[in-house]
């Protein structure tokens, strides 16, 4: 994780670097299709396509909102206290990676943007690397 991770969160290059990895399975010349991951379900601050959203008040529709109105969105870490005040939490976001929020899948522009962008954009099957893409929306149930 420490290759895209970076200290300043906001600076790290998850997609950058699974770019990276597919140019470098391409130059082996294996014949190996390269997929590469995208969590459908939710936003995930060190990914740099959802970032560029994710932050700004003009995409707040794109995510879901909590209880008074403003875009929901998981901490980093969270302490025990918290932990068990929000029970539902998947672990995956309360690893130090960054900040998650929820997709807003009512939304046709959220949809659209995670289609052409964080899908199809030119750090996914927009790039002459990738042949596909791994997009996950698992959550666990209560």
């Amino acid at each position: 994780m420490e290759i895209w991770l970076k200290p300043d969160r906001n600076a790290s290059t998850c997609e950058a670097t699974l770019l990276e990895q597919a140019r470098r399975v391409k130059a082996a010349k294996t014949g190996t299709r390269v997929l590469v991951y995208r969590q459908a379900l939710w936003a995930l601050s060190w990914m740099e396509s959802v970032r560029a959203v994710m932050y700004d008040p003009a995409f707040a529709g794109y995510f879901l909102r909590d209880k008074s109105g403003a875009v929901w969105r998981e901490p980093p870490q969270m302490s025990d206290t918290e932990r068990s005040q929000n029970p539902a939490i998947i672990p995956l976001c309360t690893q130090p990676a960054g900040e998650c929020a929820m997709w807003n899948w009512t939304n046709a522009s959220a949809r659209r943007y995670f289609q052409d962008v964080v899908v199809g954009g030119p750090r996914g099957t927009g790039s002459d690397l990738v042949d596909g893409c791994a997009a996950l929306a698992r959550a666990p149930l209560p």
